[in-house]
């Protein structure tokens, strides 16, 4: 009470912060949550804060409250907490609300004190629909792109582990231009420069839904300009004649057509993983096309192998592989690898989940200039 009195407040303020009293009751209620900061400030924020500078350890965390941005001066890295889907795509949560404040918050803390690094907790609790175990590859890279979009740079993964400590991160010899593939683990040269005079160059970048580039532009050589050639649309496969799917390879059973997974008998609440295998026919080769395979529909990641080859895997939509130079003439092997999340089986669900189409091979004609 003594520390509440010196703040410039009385004892007969507190029964306004139960009672109605017109605007006055909201002017006491905010000079009563001025003190409690200020009280929080003297004896919890700026102690710890010091003691960890003087022990050179960088504090790092998040106040109570997504817009508590005057805390956020008493970490060495300041951070927020994104939980409980509180920001999401849908319904306005990305830009309405306070807590649509928290990244910006910390970013422009982190700018105006001249910190490097500012960070955020992200991905407990935000499966869609409350239901945690649905939270999908999709969601988990739109949040990333909506911190990063907003300042943000450091992120601290809940239950997930990660490492900073990559081979190759130094004394490599750079080239001029390269691609920086973390899923991976390839670092490679990229013919991306369309024209490159006068200390400037234009490059040419296609990215996907969700998708993310790190490209880097090693100042100290002369970039490679790529006179590339041009494509135009060509022919669409559907492939829609005879799949099989299963739990493994051995136990592969022919279906009639594409159905998610939960909609079988006994595999309502099913949450795992499920082998397709469809053989298609060529007849002629591919030489001068391009050929893209376009999975359609999944639920939700998916690894492709065609004809023995690895073509990676994807985990949100658009469900596309680059298939140049692993189709042949005449008959082909397709091999599609699905899991679904986990909600199924722990919160007793049935979500759509699944291989669900439908899936085509689009080629692309060469044009080489």
């Amino acid at each position: 009470m003594e520390y509440y009195i010196k703040q410039g407040n009385t004892e007969n303020d507190l029964p306004l912060l139960w009672f109605e009293a017109f605007q006055i009751s909201d002017y006491i209620r905010k000079r009563y949550q001025e003190t409690v900061n200020k009280r929080m400030e003297e004896t919890y924020y700026k102690p710890v804060y010091e003691w960890c500078g003087k022990h050179n350890i960088s504090l790092t965390g998040h106040p109570h409250e997504s817009d508590d941005i005057g805390f956020l001066k008493y970490f060495h890295i300041p951070a927020q907490d994104i939980v409980w889907r509180w920001v999401a795509p849908e319904n306005g949560l990305a830009l309405k609300g306070q807590h649509s404040t928290m990244a910006k918050c910390t970013a422009d803390s982190a700018r105006h004190r001249g910190k490097r690094r500012n960070g955020n907790e992200c991905f407990a609790c935000c499966g869609r629909n409350n239901v945690e175990w649905a939270f999908s590859a999709d969601d988990m890279k739109w949040y990333m792109d909506w911190l990063f979009v907003r300042g943000v740079n450091l992120l601290y993964p809940h239950a997930f582990f990660y490492s900073i400590d990559g081979p190759g991160r130094i004394g490599r010899d750079r080239r001029s231009v390269e691609s920086w593939d973390a899923w991976r683990g390839v670092i490679r040269e990229v013919p991306i420069v369309r024209k490159a005079e006068d200390n400037c160059m234009d490059i040419e970048l296609k990215m996907n839904r969700r998708e993310s580039l790190v490209v880097l532009v090693n100042r100290e050589k002369s970039p490679k300009v790529n006179y590339q050639s041009k494509t135009t649309a060509g022919a669409k496969m559907i492939l829609d004649n005879i799949w099989y799917m299963g739990p493994d390879y051995e136990n592969l059973e022919k279906m009639s057509k594409l159905i998610p997974w939960n909609k079988i008998n006994g595999m309502e609440h099913y949450s795992g993983s499920m082998i397709y295998r469809i053989q298609f026919f060529m007849e002629e080769d591919l030489k001068n096309k391009k050929a893209e395979l376009n999975l359609g529909e999944v639920n939700e990641i998916a690894r492709v192998s065609l004809n023995g080859y690895d073509l990676g895997v994807q985990m949100w939509s658009p469900y596309l592989f680059q298939a140049a130079g692993y189709i042949i003439k005449g008959q082909n092997v397709l091999i599609i690898e699905v899991k679904n999340t986990l909600a199924n089986k722990i919160c007793g669900l049935s979500l759509k989940s699944g291989l669900i189409g439908p899936v085509s091979l689009n080629f692309l004609d060469v044009i080489v200039p």
